[in-house]
């Protein structure tokens, strides 16, 4: 059943979202085939003078690129919040609700969805920015280097046994994506508790939870880094390898504690008035 909740919340949002990551691709290309950084016009004299029509073009086919790529992380943001809002908590939970999963099954059919697109959203802007830039780097970057150079910080990093630490990045990256996907949930689930101002409660709590949690990774991070001399039993490796799991736990600790505020809210305090 996971599978048709979350085949339904892609088919869902995607309509809202492949339109606009098309339109910011479209336009990345648009900007990159039309524009140019060289404003002047060079006359057989030697001479030169500013051209000042495509120098205006270029700005314009910038800054509205921008406000595509700004735009692409606005609406993704708020589609993954108002699908999660509506289907569980205005009239659209009431069908939700009578389906026949667990409350773990309708978190996760909204959360994995969520995640996907938020790399989705990441992966396009990335491109956008790579195609509207491509002059910057096209003609001045040796690919067959870069690939070497790669290969050799890779090389690098397991003569040292720092390798682990960077099989964490990844991994630290998804469950940051997850957590904080999460905490926005929570925050949702806790503001729809009250009967008025849900969206304004909703935002209090986000704050409130982000502060606690800043207090509480600041005192674990002090208990474990300066109250004993890390280095010492650890060695600089070990010592960063050390700091990279103390933060990856922390951020555990975070997303179990939203998730569990979700599933606490939805099983037993769900308010859909």
């Amino acid at each position: 059943m996971l599978g048709k909740l979350i085949k339904y919340e892609f088919i869902a949002t995607a309509r809202l979202l492949i339109p606009v990551y098309i339109a910011a691709i479209i336009f990345a290309v648009l900007t990159r085939l039309f524009t140019t950084p060289n404003f002047n016009i060079i006359y057989p004299n030697g001479s030169y003078q500013d051209n000042f029509f495509p120098e205006l073009l270029y700005g314009l086919f910038i800054f509205f690129n921008v406000v595509f790529i700004i735009a692409i992380m606005v609406i993704s943001f708020v589609i993954i919040l108002q699908r999660f809002y509506t289907s569980l908590f205005k009239d659209e939970g009431y069908l939700t609700h009578t389906l026949p999963v667990s409350t773990d099954t309708l978190i996760w059919g909204k959360l994995i969805p969520a995640a996907c697109w938020a790399i989705a959203s990441f992966m396009v802007m990335s491109i956008s920015i790579m195609i509207t830039t491509s002059f910057l780097w096209w003609d001045t970057i040796n690919f067959t280097y870069a690939m070497q150079t790669i290969f050799t910080a890779i090389q690098i990093a397991v003569q040292e046994e720092s390798f682990f630490i960077i099989l964490l990045l990844p991994l630290y990256s998804i469950v940051g994506l997850l957590v904080g996907i999460l905490g926005f949930y929570s925050a949702m689930s806790i503001g729809q508790l009250v009967n008025q101002y849900k969206i304004l409660a909703a935002v209090g709590a986000y704050f409130f939870m982000s502060f606690l949690f800043s207090i509480f990774t600041g005192i674990i991070q002090s208990i474990a880094f300066y109250t004993i001399d890390s280095e010492f039993y650890f060695g600089q490796y070990g010592l960063t390898l050390f700091g990279a799991s103390i933060t990856l736990g922390i951020l555990l600790f975070q997303g179990i504690i939203h998730y569990f505020i979700i599933r606490y809210i939805l099983k037993n305090k769900l308010n859909l008035e």
